[in-house]
């Protein structure tokens, strides 16, 4: 349903095939031109540790019954064997799970708070986190995996899980509690085969990424006729790079209509 309360920002949309821009919010004291776009962090990948080899301890063969008695020799001191270093290995870390990964944000109002979020069917995007504010001095303090980064998806504040609610604490809230989920990005291939894409793209001049909205006869039905389950595309997948072009959405949109053959890297919103 479109967004168009009082208490939120709107900012100018354009659309491909139908007319329904999501909506921005920038939360800091007084509006920052819109900076251009040039590269978007979106890993979130694990790597398994390699499995630590059992360490086995040598035993001595039993000797075997001699056919004839050898003769007595004197006893000899036994040779001292090289001891070996022995290493500490450290204990492998655990891997951290597959899939979303949610956390806890929260920031003290101090000035600025410098998020600028999108507006999407039940959550809010974060589209850019604006140098020299609150939450920039958080970023540089917390954890790799408790930063607020842009793709990530904020689906509550303070307690809020209203849109407008939620604009509206990021706002004015002077201590901000946010509750995030980071998606993991996905990629698809798809060939039009001289087809139309048959999809309906919408997205905002400003944002980082461009929403599925519709889908019609053509190549990404296609592709999705034959895809796993979990590589279909869905309707309100967004976008966020085309072809490795990580840009502006009408960049991406001008890639998208030019190529016979596309790859999308997308992000998926948490369902409600």
């Amino acid at each position: 349903p479109p967004l168009a309360q009082a208490n939120s920002f709107e900012g100018n949309s354009a659309s491909c095939a139908i007319a329904c821009g999501a909506m921005f919010a920038c939360c800091c004291a007084e509006q920052t031109e819109a900076e251009s776009i040039a590269a978007i962090d979106t890993r979130d990948t694990y790597s398994t540790d390699e499995k630590i080899p059992a360490v086995v301890e040598a035993t001595a063969e039993e000797p075997k019954a001699a056919k004839a008695e050898a003769p007595k020799e004197e006893p000899r001191p036994a040779p001292e064997l090289a001891k070996e270093e022995v290493k500490e290995v450290a204990a492998p870390q655990p891997v951290p799970a597959k899939g979303p990964h949610t956390f806890e944000v929260v920031v003290e109002r101090n000035g600025r708070l410098g998020l600028q979020v999108e507006m999407k069917e039940s959550c809010l995007l974060c589209v850019r986190v604006i140098e020299g504010c609150n939450l920039e001095a958080y970023n540089k303090t917390a954890p790799a995996d408790r930063r607020l980064e842009c793709t990530d998806f904020v689906v509550e504040v303070n307690g809020q899980k209203d849109l407008d609610k939620m604009v509206q604490e990021v706002k004015d809230a002077a201590t901000v509690k946010m509750k995030v989920v980071r998606s993991v990005p996905f990629t698809v291939k798809i060939k039009t085969g001289g087809k139309p894409m048959g999809v309906g793209l919408t997205y905002q001049k400003d944002s980082i990424a461009i929403d599925l909205k519709e889908f019609r006869d053509g190549a990404v039905k296609d592709y999705n006729s034959t895809a796993p389950p979990e590589s279909r595309l869905e309707v309100n997948d967004s976008i966020i790079s085309v072809n490795g072009v990580v840009a502006t959405p009408e960049k991406m949109v001008e890639v998208i209509k030019n190529s016979p053959e596309v790859e999308l890297c997308l992000i998926r919103a948490p369902r409600a």
